[in-house]
């Protein structure tokens, strides 16, 4: 374990944003491991990063050398997909592929952005609409693959997703300008809360259409994919789309996290459309009384540190504000 920490304590003083899967360069010495946490964000401040979730492929005590691969957030950088490793020579810029499972999910451009004499740092902008569905296989896959081009001869990286459900999240959630809703529970566009629309069921099915299509599966859905009930008690209909309702036969679990899965609460607004209150992961969302509205969600939305410790928020439609309340559910 002291040998991987090195690697990690290396590379990560010097990356300065990314993702990336590990790679093979020379036999690994250290087994690879688990997803990891780290930057200010976890009172661990590192080269700069607000937050930032990784494994390494491996290291080698011998040699020096190590690869990892990482998902992270700088101030006013927004995420990125990384990739830092030691030994030998690399490029100015990688062609990169990613695949999850033996699936390809992504292809981008990896570009040096610093580094020493034996240690290359690189980083890859997170694209959201080149990238709609990339974070969540990466959250719900068991290993990823990259395959880079550019070197004397191909390099290929591949480590475990063990953890890297909860430690994605968790760099989501800290990386300023980020929406939790659209990385964590699978929603691809990008709402604004307080944002009118006219048809949000037929959006999110439009959406969900085309990810499961362009992950290679087939989607199916039962009829509470979408409901219609006045939650805020003023007589009109509202929606929730609710995607655990969802599923896409022959690819990953695109629309759920071990947090929960992606909904969301329309408002039947005055114009005839419908305002958007919340867009984000959860497990379940009921309404309690007249303009009560509980949503069943983790413990980090409540301030609360562990997962484990997933709370209630009340939202009030008149007031429009959240607050936490109750203890765990079941």
């Amino acid at each position: 374990m002291d040998g991987l920490n090195r690697a990690f304590r290396r590379i990560f003083a010097a990356l300065a944003a990314g993702s990336v899967t590990a790679v093979s360069i020379a036999a690994p010495a250290v087994a690879e491991t688990g997803w990891r946490t780290f930057g200010a964000a976890f009172g661990d401040p590192r080269g700069g990063y607000v937050a930032g979730a990784g494994a390494c492929a491996f290291e080698d005590r011998v040699t020096g050398q190590f690869l990892c691969m990482q998902v992270s957030c700088r101030a006013n950088q927004g995420l990125a997909f990384g990739l830092g490793f030691s030994g030998g020579t690399a490029p100015d810029t990688i062609p990169a592929t990613l695949l999850v499972d033996n699936r390809q999910v992504a292809s981008f451009t990896l570009k040096r952005i610093g580094g020493t004499v034996d240690q290359y740092d690189y980083e890859a902008p997170y694209d959201f609409s080149a990238h709609s569905d990339v974070v969540t296989q990466l959250k719900a896959g068991n290993r990823a693959r990259m395959e880079f081009s550019g070197w004397s001869a191909p390099r290929v990286a591949e480590v475990s997703l063990a953890g890297s459900s909860k430690a994605i999240s968790a760099v989501i959630e800290s990386c300023p300008g980020q929406t939790t809703g659209a990385l964590g529970g699978g929603f691809v566009t990008t709402y604004h809360l307080g944002q009118v629309i006219g048809d949000p069921i037929g959006e999110a099915t439009a959406e969900a259409t085309r990810q499961c299509s362009n992950a290679g599966g087939r989607l199916s859905m039962t009829r509470n994919f979408s409901r219609r009930e006045d939650l805020s008690g003023d007589g009109w209909p509202d929606v929730v789309i609710d995607r655990s309702q969802l599923q896409c036969a022959g690819a990953h679990n695109l629309y759920c996290t071990d947090d929960g899965c992606g909904m969301q609460i329309w408002l039947a607004d005055p114009s005839g459309g419908f305002r958007l209150v919340y867009d984000d992961v959860a497990r379940d969302i009921r309404a309690r009384d007249v303009r009560l509205i509980e949503i069943d969600t983790v413990g980090r939305a409540c301030g609360r540190d562990k997962a484990k410790d997933a709370c209630t928020l009340s939202f009030t439609a008149e007031t429009g504000d959240f607050h936490a309340y109750g203890d765990q559910f079941k």
